[in-house]
């Protein structure tokens, strides 16, 4: 580590001497101690989940936040979560359980309350490539949307639909749904 004695003004104007290195010694030692204690701090957040699930096997039914309240100084929510932390952290697999315990509560918390497993992929729709496709299957849809939106206007208004236009709705809406299905039925991507 570097010995540099280096003569610094601080904010009141005073001129002070400092050695690097030794200051370098101190802000490794203040950011490992924060380290260590960071990582022994889940594990007493398990110790107290453990505690208050002792704790709430005593107290009365309906009567835990009240008691909890009156007796602790954690919060209702926080609590609850230590209560997991204590009640699934030992059931993870070894190497899970390590894991859990080296983050930071807050993420210890979501690590266990989170599935680790991602969901299924959903694919979307696939998309039309050619312009004329695209500007076919956009005036599809349009004209159904068209002719709902005529519709529910109708209906609003208390207008009876005519026959012909009940047939015509029909025919745009069954358009719609034969695009869909063809959109639906190409490869996902």
């Amino acid at each position: 580590m570097s010995k540099e004695i280096t003569i610094i003004e601080n904010t009141t104007g005073e001129v002070t001497t400092t050695d690097l290195g030794e200051l370098a010694e101190r802000i490794n030692m203040r950011v490992k101690a924060a380290e260590d204690r960071a990582k022994k701090a889940v594990e007493y957040v398990i110790d107290a989940g453990i505690l208050l699930n002792e704790a709430k096997a005593l107290v009365r039914h309906g009567e835990w936040d009240q008691w909890l309240a009156a007796n602790c100084t954690v919060a209702p929510r926080t609590a609850r979560a230590y209560m997991l932390l204590a009640k699934r952290v030992p059931t993870l697999p070894d190497a899970e359980r390590q894991r859990v315990a080296d983050l930071p509560v807050r993420e210890a918390i979501k690590a266990i309350t989170t599935d680790p497993t991602e969901p299924p992929r959903q694919h979307g729709v696939e998309r039309i490539f050619s312009r004329d496709e695209r500007e076919r299957t956009a005036k599809i849809f349009d004209t159904g949307a068209t002719a709902l939106r005529e519709a529910t206007r109708a209906i609003s208004n208390a207008a009876p639909i005519k026959p012909g236009k009940v047939q015509s709705l029909r025919n745009r809406l069954a358009a719609v749904l034969a695009e869909l299905d063809k959109l639906t039925e190409a490869e996902p991507s």
